[in-house]
């Protein structure tokens, strides 16, 4: 009994941490975004998108697959008593492929004429220099159950970047460029901080490579690059696009709203996978077969609390916009509600992603993320001449509910899951349906579209009734997830 009251403290405790180090991000975000937007161009925007974009591709081939890698191998390296060989074969390939992105970031710049484009490109290959060692470390924190550590760290690099931008930008009138060099001055403070303590211990000697551990980082990197590739193209080749059909002005005003709009629901999807993913990834590699009711039981619960949200936040898109948007972004606001609730459908993705991972079944993840880039792609070469840059939130949404039905359907068909306890869902849906008329109705015959009060009342009244409905049919689901964290 003392053990069980001392898990659920545990796995409160982990909650209100990880709660705490998502939203106060999320609450820098909500008050840089109005901000700056409000001060720095559409344009400006576009080309540090477009830019941040490229980079990103890049980065997939040459840094973020390590951190996909310590993922994946640092439960194992630990228990082989290998983590000194672990992370020394990756701080060598993270060393060589910076002289790889170096000589991209110098053939860019010789080859470019825009000036904007010059201080992007090396502020940005400094941002990801720096940024990515800090990913490879605070994972173990994530592993190892420190959430107090790895969230203070995301609070300190949001809240100090965003003091530094708003100095740099209204103190010395610098432009958009304050993004990056707010995020390289901060990072900077951070890695001198947590690299020493890696580095003490021994876990990072270049001398001693291994042709072992090598080949096991690349012969798992191989599906992960394509995968996160295919990913980046399914969210972000749109932007292109739409620089090629339309302007480079509507390429940041889609950016920044599209940046609003995941920054909401996937800083909350982001937390509750940092809360359970230490316990369901360790229960799916030592006891794969018995995970069927736990994925349903998480699933049910992430559908619980994200879908009321999800829901509110699309619903009163236009107040959001009011309220978080400078006026020349507002015009974006019809793509909140698509661009959410593809958020929404990615966190539902990921759970029989991680399933087909974790019984190393590549070949369909790697399929599934082809495909719905492809379609993603097509659909907007059919359809952005004729309707415009909103329209790639559309074929977003439609090509993420295609991947969450392709792994579902593989997660069924190669290892037998199955999909029960749904009915329990019922009433909070139900909830969730009826508000959505009754907003959709009261907006349209009292034109309250642009009406802050109507919003406050509604959501308050909603979440007054939903809370006590979901402890009444769901406290169960509730206690399974507590229970299971950090069992």
């Amino acid at each position: 009994m003392k053990n069980l009251l001392n898990n659920k403290n545990k796995a409160i405790n982990h909650l209100i941490w990880y709660s705490i180090g998502s939203f106060v991000p999320l609450l820098v975000g909500f008050i840089r975004t109005p901000i700056f937007t409000r001060y720095f161009t559409p344009a400006e925007y576009g080309y540090y998108g477009l830019i941040f974009i490229t980079y990103s591709v890049f980065s997939i081939f040459l840094y973020s697959w390590l951190t996909n890698c310590v993922w994946r191998f640092y439960n194992y390296y630990k228990k082989e008593s290998k983590l000194e060989d672990f992370y020394s074969n990756l701080s060598i390939l993270y060393l060589l492929f910076t002289v790889v992105f170096l000589l991209i970031t110098i053939v860019w710049n010789a080859a470019s004429a825009e000036l904007i484009t010059n201080r992007l490109t090396v502020l940005i290959f400094i941002q990801l220099l720096l940024s990515s060692p800090i990913g490879y470390i605070v994972v173990v924190y994530r592993y190892e159950l420190k959430s107090e550590k790895y969230n203070i760290i995301q609070i300190v690099r949001a809240v100090l970047s965003f003091a530094v931008q708003y100095a740099l930008t209204f103190g010395m009138h610098f432009r958009v460029e304050t993004i990056p060099i707010s995020a390289i001055i901060i990072d900077i403070v951070v890695l001198a901080i947590i690299l020493p303590p890696f580095i003490k211990k021994g876990l990072i000697k270049l001398s001693r490579y291994s042709k072992e551990v090598i080949k096991n980082l690349f012969s798992y990197a191989i599906p992960g690059i394509v995968t996160n590739l295919m990913f980046l193209v399914l969210i972000s080749s749109d932007r292109y696009m739409i620089a090629w059909f339309c302007t480079i002005e509507e390429v940041g005003i889609y950016n920044q709203v599209y940046n609003l709009s995941q920054v909401s629901i996937m800083a909350l999807v982001n937390v509750f996978f940092s809360v359970i993913n230490p316990v369901f990834m360790r229960e799916m590699e030592l006891n794969f077969k018995s995970t069927i009711q736990l994925t349903q039981n998480f699933a049910n619960v992430f559908i619980l609390l994200l879908l009321p949200l999800t829901t509110c936040f699309s619903l009163f898109a236009p107040q959001l916009a009011i309220i978080l948007l400078g006026k020349e972004f507002q015009t974006g606001n019809d793509i909140i509600p698509w661009v959410m609730f593809s958020s929404f459908i990615y966190g539902l993705t990921l759970f029989n992603e991680n399933r087909l991972k974790m019984s190393s079944h590549y070949k369909p993840i790697v399929a599934g993320f082809i495909s719905s880039a492809s379609l993603n792609i097509i659909l907007n070469l059919i359809f952005l001449p004729y309707y415009g840059y909103k329209f790639a939130a559309v074929t977003t949404l439609i090509s993420y509910i295609f991947l969450f039905i392709f792994f579902l359907l593989m997660d069924i068909k190669l290892n037998k899951f199955y999909i029960s306890g749904m009915y329990k869902l019922t009433p909070l849906l139900t909830l969730t349906v009826i508000q959505v008329i009754f907003v959709l109705v009261v907006q349209t015959m009292f034109d309250l579209k642009d009406n802050l009060t109507w919003m406050v009342i509604e959501v308050a009244v909603f979440f007054i009734l939903y809370l006590p409905l979901l402890f009444l049919f769901n406290r169960n689901e509730i206690k399974l997830l507590l229970n299971s964290v950090n069992k």
